[in-house]
């Protein structure tokens, strides 16, 4: 006789993570394959570029996933790490910085 003991199923909330890594994956995209190939990964993962447009937006970790699922399938899974030059590109993180510096310097009052 075996005794069951009922476990404990609980469901976390899916973590998020930011819009900027699908944003260099879009510019690598662009780069390496053509503007054609990358609209057509942003309609596969169903986005359009506005949705990138605020690289701070947050994202489902499934949604990443998927893209960078999609992404390798259609580069390899080399072309993850080239897209790493365009997390720092200028355009990329400039609303993040701006945003990171307005709250860490003290209104001129307030000194």
């Amino acid at each position: 006789m075996t005794l069951s003991i009922p476990m404990n199923r609980r469901s976390f909330p899916t973590g998020q993570t930011t819009m900027a890594l699908l944003k260099a994956l879009l510019r690598t995209l662009s780069t390496e394959k053509g503007t054609a190939i990358a609209d057509t990964w942003l309609r596969g993962i169903r986005m359009i570029r506005d949705d990138l447009e605020d690289e701070t937006r947050l994202l489902p970790l499934p949604t990443m996933h998927r893209a960078l699922a999609s992404f390798a399938d259609m580069t390899s899974r080399e072309a993850i790490a080239r897209a790493s030059k365009y997390l720092v590109a200028p355009g990329l993180i400039s609303l993040g910085l701006i945003r990171f510096f307005h709250a860490t310097i003290a209104a001129p009052g307030l000194c």
